[in-house]
């Protein structure tokens, strides 16, 4: 993302990135491929960068660690609810799913 390497990512930096980049665009959860032709797609990726650059000039490698680490934790069911489809699956109870027991 930090093409100049001056350990900031710029809001053209981000633009470029999320337009050329389907995987970084799915994981910031931004439509790449509209962005340059949809105010909607646009207006948020400036709120986005606005938002994880806490209003400065550019996101720095801890404020963009911190906002992945956030994204994906809300994509991620708990672990509670983890365990709870884990032993749904787990039928004989023996702490691990077999073959079978995933497919039945």
């Amino acid at each position: 993302l930090d093409k100049n390497r001056n350990g900031m990512v710029s809001k053209l930096e981000l633009i470029a990135a999320v337009s050329q980049e389907k995987s970084i665009a799915d994981m910031l959860g931004i439509d790449g491929e509209s962005l340059l032709s949809d105010e909607k797609s646009f207006d948020e990726l400036h709120s986005l960068f606005e938002e994880i650059s806490a209003g400065k000039k550019g996101i720095d490698f801890e404020a963009f660690a911190k906002h992945v680490r956030k994204a994906c934790a809300e994509r991620t069911p708990r672990s509670s609810r983890m365990l709870e489809i884990f032993n749904l699956i787990d039928a004989d109870n023996s702490g691990s799913i077999s073959k079978l027991e995933l497919v039945a």
